[in-house]
């Protein structure tokens, strides 16, 4: 099971994801055992993904409407999809083991 201790089964916290690199140690609320994190994705390609989600489309609602404020609020709420789909496939892909 996918984000969760493999000793005792209890589910990682979502808010983890947010801390996920390649040397990080999450502590398992239930039973205290040390999880690494293995087939941890990498985030070289954030910033691809970025401005995929927030650059163009901002530009092409500027472009249309002529509106700053508009833009902006458009931008922060493609910001903060992007951001949560980051970590909703990063929890839906991260599994952890005891043994490092």
């Amino acid at each position: 099971m996918n984000f969760s201790c493999d000793k005792c089964n209890q589910k990682v916290p979502f808010w983890e994801t947010l801390k996920i690199d390649k040397n990080h140690v999450t502590i398992c609320h239930k039973c205290g055992t040390k999880l690494y994190p293995i087939r941890t994705k990498s985030f070289n390609w954030g910033f691809f993904v970025g401005f995929l989600a927030v650059v163009i489309p901002g530009e092409i609602t500027y472009r249309l409407t002529q509106s700053l404020g508009y833009t902006l609020i458009v931008a922060l709420s493609l910001t903060i999809t992007a951001v949560f789909g980051v970590a909703l496939y990063t929890y839906k892909t991260t599994s952890f083991t005891s043994n490092f």
